[in-house]
């Protein structure tokens, strides 16, 4: 049985309900799979997640606002501009690696 994770399979779950419901509905194509950088991103923000809910619960009800504030605004870029600052980070890093890599051979 294939599992749909969104940081660890191409789709994310809510692909699925896109692409084998309301795409139909709305006439419009299915979407792609997501690339790996983006499934890296939801991988962070799961962890990220994580973090802001149990944070209160340790007493450190500050901090887990100030971090859910962050996540809000991320994931607010993210749905506004289609910018992703984790898949861009990720985007640079496999650069600077890549040109490392190249430099030492």
């Amino acid at each position: 049985m294939r599992r749909n994770l969104a940081g660890f399979t191409p789709r994310h779950p809510f692909d699925l309900v896109w692409n084998y419901g309301a795409r139909h509905l709305a006439g419009r194509p299915a979407l792609p799979p997501n690339p790996t950088r983006r499934r890296h991103a939801f991988k962070i923000a799961t962890a990220w997640l994580f973090a802001v809910g149990a944070l209160p619960t340790a007493g450190a009800t500050i901090t887990a606002l100030m971090l859910g504030g962050l996540l809000v605004a991320a994931c607010a870029t993210v749905t506004t501009t289609n910018f992703c600052i984790p898949s861009e980070l990720f985007g640079w890093w496999e650069r600077r690696v890549g040109r490392r890599k190249l430099s030492t051979t």
